[in-house]
């Protein structure tokens, strides 16, 4: 279940102007968090963007604006979340 504080930032994100919000490092760390937060919010305000980097000639998922290595590559990061909610690929 999405946390008091998830729910709270989000109403506030959304009541000061924002249409979407991003919950990228959540997102990867606990993928059920975007259904919780679709329920309350409605899925058109949630965005999950995968960040990657290259590591040893391979893709890697990171999170925290980059800083820190997850073990899943790009794909699996996708395959991850695609089993939670629909996901577009770009």
């Amino acid at each position: 279940m999405a946390t008091k504080n998830e729910v709270k930032i989000m109403k506030m994100l959304l009541k000061a102007g924002a249409d979407k919000v991003s919950v990228n490092s959540s997102a990867v760390r606990r993928p059920e968090l975007i259904n919780e937060l679709s329920q309350e919010f409605g899925s058109q305000c949630i965005v999950v963007a995968i960040d990657t980097k290259m590591y040893d000639g391979e893709p890697r998922v990171h999170t925290h604006g980059g800083k820190n290595q997850r073990t899943l590559t790009p794909f699996s990061g996708q395959k991850k979340l695609k089993n939670v909610v629909l996901v577009k690929s770009y």
